[in-house]
């Protein structure tokens, strides 16, 4: 592989090499720094201090680079501080969505009609709405625990996510779902292929992770939509929700305060609640859409070649 990378590199006179895959990381940056280009490195996350041979064998190539793209200011700290490396060799780039595709005027009726009837959801009700992984990191333990607290049947939950490699995980959250009671106001749906039209159903977005998340792409998707979104407070959601402005920040694994923000994010008078679609969709146009992304990568490039 790196000998196919260093000739890519020669044919095209290659000055620059981003990495953004641990799958060629150590032979992209060994090709490029015998080439003399200039390196960069994209990290969306970090292994434990403690990982592996390998793990620790692509690390280093990440992080070997010339200049490194952390994809949060949490994924900067943790750089900084695990692995002792010089801020000014480090920029936060946020990670960009499609605002295309995540775009309100661009949800038809006919779409929602029938992501409404495919999840049977209940007219009247308010629609908190939770999607991911079902894997415990994920906390929809907590979720479903917030909901048992909530003693009101006209909010309703609908967890997204999932497929037959997370059969376990989903068949412990339906035994608490039974174990609560909660049949008729918490429903697991298993994947879903509109999320544009799933986050248009909802009133608000619940994303309750126990561990913390690199960026939170359901946080900045959700967001971009026009919704609320009650999140934990680690992680990249506290740099993607504003607290008390676009949405709630809680305690991780707090059930008793995750389901108090969701009852005042499901009680927004209507007023509000437009006050705060209007914002959250402002505030990830500008900031967090793939073109803005991308001209900030070029910008970095750019300063690089002229140095």
């Amino acid at each position: 592989m790196q000998r196919r990378i260093a000739r890519l590199i020669a044919a095209h006179d290659v000055k620059l090499v981003h990495v953004r895959s641990p799958a060629f990381a150590w032979p992209a940056m060994r090709a490029a720094k015998a080439a003399g280009c200039h390196s960069v490195s994209t990290i969306s996350d970090l292994g434990p201090p403690d990982g592996g041979f390998l793990a620790r064998r692509y690390e280093r190539a990440f992080t070997d680079a010339d200049h490194i793209i952390a994809i949060s200011d949490f994924i900067a700290e943790q750089i900084g501080t695990e692995r002792h490396l010089s801020p000014d060799r480090i920029s936060v780039i946020h990670r960009g969505i499609d605002l295309a595709r995540f775009n309100p005027a661009a949800v038809k009726a006919q779409r929602l009609i029938q992501l409404s009837r495919r999840y049977s959801l209940p007219d009247g009700c308010t629609i908190i709405l939770a999607a991911g992984s079902l894997l415990p990191r994920n906390g929809f333990e907590i979720l479903i625990e917030a909901m048992a607290r909530i003693k009101r049947d006209d909010l309703f939950c609908l967890i997204l996510g999932g497929g037959p490699a997370e059969s376990q995980q989903a068949a412990q959250l339906e035994a608490l779902i039974e174990k609560h009671k909660l049949g008729g106001r918490v429903r697991l749906a298993g994947y879903c292929e509109d999320m544009p039209a799933a986050y248009m159903l909802a009133d608000v977005v619940a994303v309750p992770s126990i561990q913390p998340e690199a960026f939170g792409r359901v946080c900045v998707e959700a967001q971009a939509m026009g919704r609320p979104v009650v999140a934990s407070r680690h992680g990249g959601a506290r740099e993607t929700v504003l607290d008390g402005e676009t949405g709630w920040l809680v305690d991780p694994g707090d059930a008793g305060a995750l389901a108090e923000a969701l009852l005042h994010a499901a009680d927004l008078e209507t007023e509000a609640r437009l006050a705060i679609a209007m914002k959250t969709r402002s505030r990830m146009v500008n900031r967090f859409g793939r073109d803005e992304m991308c001209q900030q990568v070029l910008a970095r490039y750019q300063r690089m070649l002229a140095a």
